[in-house]
């Protein structure tokens, strides 16, 4: 749920940078620090414990493999 909800503010910036006419560098990298989620997000294959995520929460993976984002594991200590 983070990882969508911090994907979203991401796609937000990147639109308001390119209105205003500032470069990017695609992907951009997004730290988080769940190895499940991050493993989830960027495989493609759906698996059984999965199932019970919302749809609204596959947006990131959808996002993952159109190249917009990436995802980076960062120990939270």
């Amino acid at each position: 749920m983070a990882l969508s909800r911090a994907t979203t503010q991401v796609l937000w910036l990147l639109k308001f940078f390119e209105e205003i006419e500032l470069p990017t560098a695609k992907p951009t990298i997004i730290n988080a620090d769940n190895n499940s989620t991050i493993f989830i997000s960027m495989n493609d294959k759906n698996y059984q414990y999965t199932k019970h995520i919302d749809i609204q929460y596959h947006f990131t993976k959808e996002k993952t493999k159109a190249g917009e984002v990436t995802f980076q594991y960062i120990p939270s200590s």
